[in-house]
């Protein structure tokens, strides 16, 4: 058999239950050792909610890479440094709430420039769904950036990171029922954290991280009066979100070499 990647994929639609299904056969390199055939089959109903569009949006991710796992190393003019990469994210968010903690799942794209053999770059934006109380819904959408610390100098199948950057956050609540009862804020967020980076080829990598982001600005803030509750966005403070994001991402190109630097 030849080392490219074979896969066949089959999408369905079955009319009485309103599901959606893509089957697939997939002939991955396992760690980069021997090759394995995995069968992958992939369903969303009409009426599934938002957190189990985003598990399947999870296991397509995590699929991903196994289509590029056949491809051939980039090539690069010097060093690592300049290699541009796109990826696709799956952000998970735990904060507090009037009713205790609460979670919130989403989706986001991001980019990468890598500065060097220890050093890269990430830009990213994501929106995150969930639940804020008993009551209501919250939406928050984050664009901001990273610089990645690599302890590592060589490609190896797992490298630890560290990270640290700068956020914009925008945040909505609103009653489930009654969705003029909202409020929203924009603030200034920074975040830290730790992860890996799981290679699965030579071009294509899977992120595990976890971090805390720290919001400075407005709060929203809940008024109660009898059965009655108000969303309003507050005075100025500080508040937080406990993060896990697992991300794929792809090598692109050298973009110094592009540009001929």
């Amino acid at each position: 058999m030849t080392e490219k990647l074979l896969w066949f994929i089959q999408p369905a639609y079955h009319k009485d239950t309103g599901v959606h299904a893509v089957s697939g056969i997939f002939r991955i390199p396992f760690l980069f050792v021997s090759f394995r055939e995995v069968e992958i089959t992939l369903k969303i109903h009409h009426h599934t909610s938002f957190a189990s569009q985003i598990a399947a949006l999870l296991l397509l991710l995590l699929w991903l890479p196994f289509q590029a796992a056949a491809q051939k190393p980039l090539k690069v003019k010097y060093t690592n440094g300049g290699i541009f990469s796109l990826g696709v994210r799956v952000p998970f968010a735990f904060a507090g709430s009037p009713d205790g903690l609460n979670g919130s799942q989403g989706f986001g794209l991001s980019s990468r420039v890598q500065l060097g053999y220890h050093y890269n770059t990430e830009f990213y934006g994501e929106y995150l769904k969930g639940r804020y109380g008993d009551n209501a819904i919250k939406g928050n959408a984050h664009i901001g950036g990273s610089f990645i610390l690599c302890t590592q100098h060589k490609l190896r199948r797992v490298q630890p990171i560290f990270f640290a950057g700068p956020d914009a956050d925008f945040e909505q609540v609103h009653e489930t029922i009654d969705k003029s009862n909202a409020a929203s804020r924009w603030n200034f967020a920074a975040h830290a954290g730790m992860g890996m980076h799981i290679n699965v080829s030579w071009r294509s990598d899977i992120t595990v991280s976890t971090s805390y982001m720290m919001h400075f600005g407005p709060k929203i803030e809940t008024i109660s009066s009898g059965d009655q509750t108000t969303y309003t966005t507050g005075a100025n403070g500080v508040d937080g979100q406990f993060m896990i994001t697992i991300s794929m991402n792809y090598k692109m190109l050298d973009l110094w070499k592009k540009i001929q630097w």
